[in-house]
């Protein structure tokens, strides 16, 4: 038999934590310094500017138009 109410728990739980994560990351992309210049542009938000932090090495570019391209 299926328990229900535990299975809900469980969901419940994992959609706090999922909550708790997603807060905890954009609080942390919205203090680092590059953050508020991502956040600035269009199509960037906390999750694809943390993202984008994480993945790219600011010191490849020279200046923001090669990274824009």
């Amino acid at each position: 038999m299926v328990d229900v109410r535990g299975s809900h728990r469980r969901l419940r739980s994992d959609h706090d934590q999922r909550e708790r994560s997603a807060a905890d990351t954009e609080e942390a992309f919205l203090d680092h310094p590059r953050g508020k210049v991502l956040n600035s542009m269009c199509g960037f938000g906390p999750c694809t500017g943390a993202r984008t932090l994480a993945e790219i090495d600011p010191h490849r570019f020279a200046n923001p138009g090669p990274l824009a391209a």
